[in-house]
């Protein structure tokens, strides 16, 4: 008996399919990927535009820097911005905002802002600035295939990237014509506003690259129907201000001067007397910071208009000034833009 059993062939066994067994190892895994996976997804999709102006707290930056750079955003960060003064780049069509405990201005060809008590970019000493310029070329051409899309409010399109530690770069698109004519003409090259935040340490970078990246999302374009330094009583109320040549005009005239620099190339002929002789930017000294203007003659969209300006410097004095804006003899809308013709400070 012992023998039979041992020569006896047992039953052929069901074999169980390898594809089952190999869908059943994957679905297990499967379940224990998601557990750490899925969270993550969820966070990382759909990212929402801030909108601007807000007011919800920013967190502040940790006050141990670590040895890597902050990652870029694909969006501005949520700052209060309540308080933040606005600063024009006339002759480069943007404005934006920073806090009042910044400073900065133009410096050959380029915009650079940064923190009071630091040295600014043309200075020696460790600092943290923005700084902008205008330049030509496509941005996505500019941009490194590494640099990723970034949501502007001046621009449809736009992209960031860290060139080195310490130093990130936007490339933003940057429509319309140069010199605010309304046709560009055929051959119009394309143009990208480049900003840069930097920071020559560590230390200054965690502590105000938060602010840095804020001012950034607050970058607006401007061709004078946004006025920034000055008001014109008459046409508050109104659902828009006027956004003819002749209104623009002026106003990029008058937000020059109070910035600075760019109003020289905005005047002509009868109007050198008055700026060559007491200036446009100063009074005895003291800087122009703001201005009112309102309109005696001509309509609104018309090509010539005259207007009484209230022009104020800082310390407290003033001066009414009648500007005439209109074109140059051979020239006309939209190739080209009206220049201020005349101009007097004792004239009615």
């Amino acid at each position: 008996m012992i023998e039979e059993r041992e020569t006896q062939k047992a039953p052929p066994q069901p074999r169980r399919p390898r594809l089952r067994i190999i869908f059943a190892v994957l679905a297990i895994l499967l379940v224990a990927a998601s557990a750490t996976m899925i969270p993550r997804f969820v966070r990382a999709s759909n990212p929402k535009k801030p909108s601007r102006n807000l007011t919800t707290p920013f967190t502040k930056p940790s006050t141990s820097p670590s040895a890597n750079s902050s990652p870029h955003p694909s969006s501005p960060p949520v700052v209060d911005t309540t308080g933040w003064i606005a600063r024009g780049a006339v002759q480069d069509g943007f404005f934006l905002r920073m806090p009042a405990s910044w400073k900065g201005g133009w410096f050959e060809g380029t915009w650079d802002f940064e923190p009071k008590g630091l040295p600014s970019l043309a200075e020696d000493g460790n600092t943290f600035a923005v700084d902008l310029t205008v330049v030509s070329g496509e941005y996505d051409r500019i941009a490194p295939k590494s640099a990723k899309p970034f949501i502007s409010d001046a621009a449809s399109a736009a992209l960031v990237w860290m060139a080195k530690p310490r130093l990130e770069t936007f490339a933003i698109a940057w429509d319309g014509c140069p010199g605010f004519v309304g046709d560009c003409g055929g051959g119009a090259a394309s143009r990208t506003l480049l900003v840069h935040i930097s920071a020559s340490t560590q230390a200054l970078w965690h502590k105000h690259i938060t602010i840095g990246r804020a001012i950034v999302g607050t970058i607006e374009t401007y061709n004078g129907d946004n006025p920034i330094h000055g008001r014109a009583p008459q046409y508050e109320g109104g659902a828009d201000f006027p956004d003819d040549p002749v209104d623009t005009a002026l106003v990029r005239f008058l937000d020059a001067r109070a910035e600075g620099i760019g109003a020289d190339e905005q005047y002509c002929c009868d109007a050198t007397a008055l700026y060559s002789k007491d200036g446009l930017y100063y009074r005895n000294g003291a800087p122009l910071i703001s201005w009112e203007f309102w309109r005696v003659a001509g309509i609104i969209g018309a090509d010539y208009g005259r207007f009484r300006v209230v022009v104020h410097y800082k310390g407290g004095a003033s001066r009414t000034e009648m500007i005439s804006i209109g074109f140059q003899k051979g020239e006309a809308w939209p190739q080209y833009v009206p220049s201020v013709l005349a101009a007097c400070s004792s004239c009615s």
